[in-house]
């Protein structure tokens, strides 16, 4: 009897224990998606969301398939987004939204084996305030859903390798499947994972097979996709640029959010003078996983130009999960919780409030004010010499559909002020996107020459800006029919 009360009291002390975190958890959801709703708020579509407008919006399948192929991206999002029946910028951001706060919620609904409520809870409130959280949150892009699939594909991992069975590798290997096919950049993860089964198994590892029939999707997805890929993946037509050594601590530091010193501090600290409450085995070595992901993925972008920030989504749950295992106690859990919810919105907010002027809908609205209904433009990348010519003009003319107005558009392999200016004439407006840091500077001084003759408007931008000329000549006042195409 005696073992029994005992019992009960530490299941009670446990539940004791766990109910701030829980309650945390769910002020932090409140708070960060009412925070996420309001900076959403008229906000523009900027110009990879203008690119999910306009492949989901293809008249037919068709040209729906076509697309898909002609992107680089991989096409599960873009399907979701095919079947989304909505078009306003908020309801186009709406299911990242979800996404999002499901992503929070999913270590505390399916915790991993042998883990506590307050680790999992925990590791949602780490979530829900990542710096890119708020971010993804308020994008029509696939970053979301990736963070999504990846926190799921973590639990996964960590009940495949606590207990190896075909149910469990099956289920694993479906939700990598959509990992991969939602965001091709988690094939490190899903590499990562596969290693350390193999690692940990060894030979048993056999007996699974059957669940690689799970992946049979991926594997035919890609098999088809890869010539187009490879084409982005020759030099000079990437849309990324190769990462530097001096750039590699940044990297790092967006998949823990910020503060990123402070957090890495306490959880150091937390580790080594505070007694570590024990952690599954299980569940260390999914988080290790993330953190591997990460690792291998900043060595290939030091080899090769391949990634941005946030094409390091589907290493965010691991690297999370291990910066708690870390801390490894209460105090150290409460100090990393305040920090990220303070921290991470805060962080968030600089990087969205360059949006608005890196935005094709902002640029269109412009546009039309100033009677523009031809029209040049460059995305600003090396990469845009291998985009499709129709794609290009789409991109831009759809969102001028969108507001209620037909233009012609021409995608042009821009480099300096003067490509503009022999592209344009004098009856076409310019629009151009300044994209890569290390040029900003000499854009601005591109422009300057290039408004010597007109009266442009520059908009400054987090990653460079845009710049929108109006034609030297008002689409009025040019003889013969009028340009654009009939509505």
């Amino acid at each position: 009897m005696s073992d029994v009360s005992a019992g009960l009291t530490s299941r009670a002390i446990t539940r004791v224990s766990a109910e701030p975190f829980v309650a945390l958890l769910a002020i932090a959801l409140a708070v960060t998606t009412a925070e996420r709703i309001w900076l959403s708020r008229g906000l523009p579509l900027w110009t990879d969301e203008s690119f999910t407008w306009m492949l989901a919006r293809q008249p037919d399948s068709a040209a729906f398939v076509r697309q898909l192929w002609l992107d680089p991206n991989a096409p599960l999002y873009s399907l979701v987004m095919r079947l989304w029946p909505f078009a306003s910028p908020f309801m186009l951001r709406l299911p990242s939204l979800i996404a999002v706060t499901a992503a929070s919620l999913l270590p505390l609904l399916w915790r991993m084996p042998k883990s506590t409520v307050t680790l999992a809870a925990v590791w949602g409130i780490m979530i829900a305030a990542w710096t890119g959280s708020l971010y993804a949150a308020t994008d029509a892009r696939c970053y979301a859903f990736a963070l999504l699939l990846a926190t799921a594909l973590t639990i996964a991992f960590a009940w495949l390798i606590e207990a190896p069975s075909r149910r469990r590798a099956a289920v694993w290997v479906a939700i990598g499947t959509a990992l991969f096919l939602t965001e091709y950049h988690s094939a490190a993860l899903c590499l990562m994972q596969a290693i350390a089964l193999v690692v940990v198994h060894r030979v048993r590892v056999f007996a699974l097979w059957p669940a690689v029939l799970a992946a049979i999707p991926g594997f035919a997805w890609i098999g088809w996709h890869l010539p187009r890929l490879l084409v982005f993946a020759q030099p000079g037509n990437s849309w990324q640029w190769r990462l530097s050594p001096a750039e590699l601590p940044t990297m790092a530091a967006y998949c823990v959010g910020q503060p990123a010193f402070a957090m890495l501090v306490v959880a150091l600290l937390g580790g080594v003078l505070i007694p570590r409450i024990k952690t599954p085995n299980a569940t260390s070595v999914a988080g290790l996983t993330g953190v591997g992901a990460l690792v291998l993925l900043l060595i290939g972008g030091l080899l090769t130009p391949m990634i941005f920030q946030r094409y390091l989504t589907s290493c965010v749950p691991g690297t999370l999960l291990s910066l708690v295992i870390l801390a490894g106690n209460r105090v150290g859990w409460s100090l990393l919780a305040g920090f990220a919810l303070v921290g991470g919105p805060l962080g968030a907010r600089r990087e969205m409030a360059g949006r608005a002027s890196f935005s094709i809908q902002e640029a269109v609205v412009r546009l039309r004010a100033m009677g523009a209904s031809d029209v040049v433009y460059s995305l600003g990348f090396v990469g845009q010499r291998v985009m499709d010519p129709a794609t290009g003009s789409q991109l831009i003319e759809r969102e001028f559909d969108r507001q209620g107005s037909a233009a012609q558009v021409k995608l042009i392999d821009a480099r300096h002020a003067e490509d503009f200016v022999r592209a344009a004439g004098s009856e076409r407006a310019i629009l151009w996107f300044w994209q890569r840091p290390a040029a900003a500077e000499a854009a601005r001084l591109e422009t300057a020459r290039l408004a010597a003759g007109r009266p442009c408007l520059s908009l400054p931008a987090w990653r460079g800006g845009t710049l929108i000329c109006p034609p030297l000549v008002p689409a009025s006042a040019v003889p013969g029919p009028r340009r654009g195409r009939p509505r």
